[in-house]
């Protein structure tokens, strides 16, 4: 049975009970998400993402805390061609 499992997605970090800011007019709110890699996989309830969780996924529990996503800018500086 476990080698049913090695083909789905995992999750390397599953965030709970949060109060999440998506920035989507459909789910502006969410309570949990799962995250493999540099990857946001799932987000949603926390029923949603514990399908992406196995033995070695680190789940954090948030009690109610707020997150908002993170951006980062990447600057480059301008080179004309010649």
């Amino acid at each position: 049975m476990s080698a049913c499992n090695e083909n789905k997605p995992t999750a390397d970090l599953i965030i709970s009970n949060a109060v999440i800011w998506t920035g989507d007019e459909k789910l502006s709110i969410a309570e949990s998400m799962a995250i493999h890699a540099d990857t946001i996989m799932a987000v949603g309830t926390n029923e949603t993402t514990q399908k992406f969780k196995r033995q070695n996924t680190t789940v954090i529990d948030l009690a109610g805390r707020f997150v908002t996503p993170g951006f980062r800018i990447i600057r480059k500086g301008f080179t004309p061609s010649i």
